[in-house]
């Protein structure tokens, strides 16, 4: 895989797909990335070696402790006893993707929703199955540590889900057939080892409001290990892979500059790229998984993109397999391997350099001045393929001819020879012993050693603790302009109950008054339901990346939420508690905003797993809307418990407005000034 490392950036200038003009230090050279990096190595190496001289810790010695290796950190952040190096490939053989057919997916509409009822009651929907299709059929093929795979097909060739396959990523399928083997683990067992096969989608999924040092120092304080250089500090070691990394991918000058998005200025594509490749290198991936990422950039900024992948792979031996539609030559050139699918059937994967022949061979021409992945991918369309003089009978056209073509030739017993020979040669050297050590070693101390994530949980919670509070104090604007709004309508809604007096003329305003309170703090959590939406494929990438427990991410948002809603409610009470003319005393004046409280952040958490229970936006709306037409019909004020009609009186119970108000009615003023009894409410 290193016969590559030479290639380099040719000097001038190139644009990216904003237009702007980047100058040959912006640009990425692999050469000189590869010896920056094993110089900033042995640097690191040798501080290591002279900190234990100078301490001259015979125990460590004796215990046969390394100096610190920068390479072993990213291939797997942490050596073995005998300092051999994580390594993982990947087998594939008789792989059989079954999922649903394409007929049964329709576009809702207005009436769906009610035929979908219907159908509940319909015997014949019952028995009815699922139509479905092999997305992929009978594929053979293998990838090595240290090799770059590139999967060439036209769109609806059964590409991206080869990758999600590879990424061990099985739940959006029907069923997956076939033998998936990552260095002598099978699929199921490997399920364990989250975050060391990784799949990443074309559309980058990084949040737009972190700047590129944040988004950086986020993944490392998750995945950086307890190895480190002798009494180095986990900050220290942060800022230096930072800075290593943004100046081998060419990013130094741009650190502080905000992630953005197609909304939000920032990083240009070819930037988001080189980041999000950043982030696998610091994740420690052992199989990385790339769909189209080269989609949307102009070809100066997708042959950087490549090239960075092909530092990532050489410098760190990973098994690296991409998908794209289009390719050019050079960006061909750089991969070891290629796949060619077609309707999900295998037509050729080999060498990058017979592929062309190959399909010569079976009759097909190649224009003159056109790149080798178009034709490739060209021969699989009636429409673009040039058959040979005298291969009008003989050229394969179908998917099954093609396949069937693939299976008898001489290239496809090379292929399941070399197959069989990295298997045989996995079976020598036992990889998955030394991987599974490894990643038992890479844990922290705190961690649990059977789990998938190397930090322990307390410090996952910490970290998305700071990435929430650095995005809600980023944008003042949405947080002073909430604050005022409160500040104004805690008047408006002081003035409208001032004063109310302490006779039963104004019971039930005053019973008003507290329930409106509740309601204006709950309904200012409306707006975290399309940012659930918003934040979901961060998540899940996240997760797949194993940088942290979702659960993590979700007390982090309660955490984070604490002071903001604290100040928000503090506001509202101190002017509306006083305006309203309620009972003067510090006991009541606390419990009043701490059950205002806790309504906000009842019903934050509310709407927020409205968001990840529903699959879309408009049904969380759609749902949301009806749930809170019930909490505030029958939580007691509008109608009184005794007068809720049987069918419906069970929803007061599970009502969470139904104890806030409890709470404020029986503490706060109107039992003492009133002597009323709740149920009177």
């Amino acid at each position: 895989g290193m016969q590559h490392v030479s290639i380099v950036v040719d000097s001038g200038s190139s644009r990216d797909e904003t237009g702007s003009e980047r100058d040959e230090h912006e640009q990425v050279n692999v050469r000189e990335s590869l010896e920056m990096f094993r110089q900033a190595s042995q640097e690191l190496k040798d501080e290591s070696t002279a900190h234990m001289a100078k301490t001259a810790d015979l125990d460590k010695a004796a215990a046969g402790e390394q100096p610190f290796d920068l390479q072993a950190y990213l291939q797997n952040s942490q050596l073995t006893h005998d300092g051999k190096p994580k390594r993982m490939g990947v087998s594939i053989k008789k792989l059989t993707v079954v999922g649903v057919a394409p007929e049964t997916s329709i576009i809702a509409t207005n009436i769906t929703p009610i035929t979908s009822f219907f159908n509940l009651f319909n015997p014949n929907f019952w028995r009815g199955k699922t139509p479905v299709t092999n997305i992929l059929e009978d594929v053979d093929m293998f990838c090595k540590d240290g090799e770059m795979v590139l999967v060439l097909g036209r769109p609806g060739s059964g590409c991206s889900s080869l990758l999600r396959v590879v990424a061990n990523m099985r739940d959006t399928f029907v069923d997956v057939l076939g033998d998936v083997n990552y260095g002598g683990i099978s699929s199921k067992e490997f399920r364990r080892y989250r975050g060391e096969a990784i799949y990443t989608p074309e559309e980058d999924c990084n949040n737009p409001f972190l700047t590129l040092q944040e988004t950086l120092n986020f993944a490392l304080r998750c995945k950086t290990p307890k190895n480190r250089l002798p009494g180095e500090k986990l900050g220290e070691f942060r800022e230096k892979m930072i800075k290593l990394l943004t100046t081998m991918f060419g990013l130094r000058k741009q650190v502080d500059t905000l992630v953005g998005n197609e909304w939000i200025r920032g990083l240009s594509g070819g930037e988001r790229k080189r980041l999000t490749l950043m982030e696998a290198m610091v994740c420690a991936a052992s199989i990385t998984c790339w769909d189209c990422g080269t989609r949307g950039l102009d070809s100066a900024s997708a042959f950087d993109y490549v090239k960075c992948l092909r530092i990532m792979t050489d410098v760190l031996k990973k098994t690296t397999i991409c998908s794209f539609y289009q390719a050019s030559e050079s960006i061909y050139d750089l991969f070891d391997r290629v796949v060619v699918l077609d309707k999900g059937h295998v037509i050729y994967f080999g060498p990058t350099r017979e592929a062309k022949q190959y399909f010569i061979n079976l009759g097909f021409v190649c224009e003159p001045r056109k790149s080798t992945p178009d034709f490739l991918t060209g021969v699989t369309n009636p429409q673009e393929r040039i058959i040979q003089k005298g291969f009008e009978d003989k050229a394969p056209e179908t998917s099954h001819e093609f396949s069937q073509a693939w299976k008898a030739s001489a290239e496809y017993q090379q292929a399941l020879k070399a197959q069989e020979e990295y298997e045989k040669e996995i079976e020598r050297e036992q990889p998955a012993n030394e991987f599974k050590e490894e990643v038992r070693a890479q844990k922290r101390s705190c961690a649990m050693k059977s789990g998938s994530y190397t930090a322990a949980f307390p410090t996952q919670v910490f970290a998305c603790s700071m990435r929430q509070f650095t995005l809600r104090w980023r944008d003042k604007f949405s947080l002073y302009s909430r604050y005022f709004s409160v500040l104004v309508q805690a008047f408006i809604y002081s003035s409208v109950f001032f004063q109310m007096p302490f006779t039963d003329t104004g019971l039930y305003s005053r019973g008003g008054a507290l329930f409106s309170a509740i309601l204006f703090n709950s309904f200012l959590s409306i707006s975290e339901l399309p940012g659930v939406f918003q934040g979901r494929v961060t998540l899940q990438k996240h997760r797949s990346y194993a940088l942290y427990r979702p659960s993590a991410f979700h007390l982090a948002q309660v955490l984070t939420d604490v002071p903001f809603v604290f100040v928000q409610v503090a506001l509202f009470s101190v002017i509306s508690y006083f305006m309203f003319g309620l009972y003067l005393n510090a006991n009541n004046f606390f419990i009043y905003l701490s059950v205002l409280m806790l309504s906000s952040l009842t019903m934050t958490a509310f709407f927020r797993l409205l968001g990840n229970l529903t699959p879309t936006l408009f049904v969380a709306q759609q749902l949301q809307n009806i749930l809170l037409i019930c909490m505030i019909t029958y939580a007691g004020f509008i109608i009184p418990y005794f007068k809720m009609k049987v069918w419906f009186q069970w929803f007061h119970w599970p009502d969470p407005v139904t104890y806030m108000l409890r709470g404020l009615v029986s503490m706060v003023s109107l039992a003492r000034s009133c002597h009323l009894h709740v149920a009177r409410f």
